[in-house]
């Protein structure tokens, strides 16, 4: 009787989980750090394409600059995150950058999609979300973080980096704040055929 009360609860486990609702729907977004009510000290998460994987910097807010993420859901706890950049020929996801995956290292844009874990910490309007990348580096788990501490001035150039999640005095939880995008069914954001087929692939 006990196990078949242990396969149950197992069973339900296994169920809820492949139910459960993800932390966000999916969508675009604008993400960030700073201070609860001072936009002023909002950086956000800012793109630079280029032919190889280019950059992400966190900056001030710009509607010039490519600062809106389409977020998707693929199950599993895990997300992949496209620059908004309407007149680009090629999607463009957040990745690792060109020293690969290493702490301290650059994070980037690529064409080839790659699926975070995503999970979150506080609640309401305290809700701050991590990005975990799903390679360990050396069997430490790396983190979507800033370059800079959070004692270095808030002017200074600052780029996304990977940093281990237990690496203090740097800023590895995001806010991502709901961005209004006037796309259409043309915009090649909404290709959901496209999605789809990437939904059944796995990371390397």
């Amino acid at each position: 009787m006990h196990q078949v009360t242990v396969l149950l609860i197992a069973i339900l486990a296994i169920i809820s989980v492949a139910i459960a609702e993800p932390l966000l729907p999916d969508g675009y977004y604008r993400i960030c750090k700073g201070k609860h009510r001072l936009p002023r000290t909002y950086r956000y998460f800012t793109a630079y394409p280029n032919a190889n994987v280019g950059s992400v910097r966190l900056e001030p807010r710009d509607e010039a600059k490519l600062q809106v993420w389409r977020l998707r859901n693929h199950g599993k706890g895990r997300v992949s995150l496209e620059v908004y950049d309407k007149n680009a020929d090629k999607r463009k996801f957040l990745s690792e950058g060109r020293p690969g995956i290493l702490p301290g290292a650059h994070l980037g844009v690529i064409e080839k999609r790659r699926k975070w874990f995503f999970t979150s910490v506080g609640e309401n309007i305290w809700t701050r979300y991590i990005l975990t990348h799903p390679i360990k580096y050396y069997n430490q788990t790396l983190v979507a973080s800033e370059g800079n501490s959070r004692d270095e001035d808030i002017n200074k150039p600052n780029w996304v980096t990977f940093r281990g999640e237990d690496q203090e005095d740097y800023t590895r939880e995001w806010r991502f704040l709901k961005a209004v995008i006037d796309d259409d069914e043309d915009d090649k954001h909404n290709d959901d055929e496209v999605d789809k087929h990437n939904d059944d692939e796995d990371d390397e």
